[in-house]
């Protein structure tokens, strides 16, 4: 497994997509995962996100401000995996608001 911890919020789609590309590379061909701790955005539909979810856009809006990144929703996240030629996709655990997410190189 590659383990990224708050990384991809540091870049633009692009970038990240070519990082995930190198890491869905660098796994061996019959297995392997990539997991991915950091900050979720709540979905755009939520019209009342809670204390940790307010705290998140504040992140979002530190990192426009500092990098080019940006914090992204969980369905950022799948598509830039699937992008990236990951097959496998899930949120597996949460802590207030960091996430950890697992991208698997084969269903």
């Amino acid at each position: 497994a590659i383990f990224l911890k708050w990384i991809c919020h540091c870049f633009q789609d692009q970038e990240c997509i070519n990082i995930l590309k190198n890491c869905h590379a660098a796994l061996p061909e019959d297995r392997g995962k990539v997991i991915i701790c950091e900050y979720l955005l709540p979905n755009p539909d939520e019209t009342t996100p809670d204390i940790a979810g307010n705290s998140v856009v504040q992140f979002d809006m530190s990192m426009m401000v500092m990098t080019v990144g940006k914090e992204r929703t969980v369905k950022e996240f799948e598509a830039l995996a699937l992008a990236a030629g990951f097959q496998g996709f899930q949120v597996a655990g949460s802590a207030y608001n960091v996430k950890i997410m697992e991208l698997f190189k084969k269903n």
